[in-house]
Order: C-alpha cells, then structure tokens, then sequence
C-alpha cells in the first residue's frame, strides 16, 4: 500500500531543494543533474572558499 502523503511530502522535498540548490548556487539545471551526494558534502564543506571564487557561468559559448 503507497502511503500518498509520505510521496507527495518526498515530492514537495525534492522541488524545494532543487530550486533552492539553483538560486544559491547559481548552477544550471544540467550541472545540477550531475551532482553526486559526495560533491554536495565536499562543496557545503569548503562553501567559503567555493562562494569567494566561484563565478557562475551561463553562457554555452565559454562550455
């Protein structure tokens, strides 16, 4: 039996984090995609570091 609102709970999770992962990263959807769980654990521990350098780029001609 599917218990509908632990899904609809792991669904509205899911949505929140995505954007929230965009608008503070400013990383774009494909990149998002190809995050693993140890990147997300090795980019929250150097966040300092990754935020003072890091310039989001969203132009396909400089890919």
């Amino acid at each position: 039996m599917v218990d509908q609102h632990r899904l609809d709970a792991l669904e509205a999770f899911w949505t929140w984090a995505v954007a929230h992962t965009l608008r503070l990263s400013g990383v774009r959807i494909e990149e998002l995609l190809e995050l693993t769980h140890l990147s997300i654990r090795q980019w929250i521990g150097s966040i300092d570091h990754a935020q003072s350098h890091r310039q989001p780029d969203r132009t396909p001609v400089n890919r």
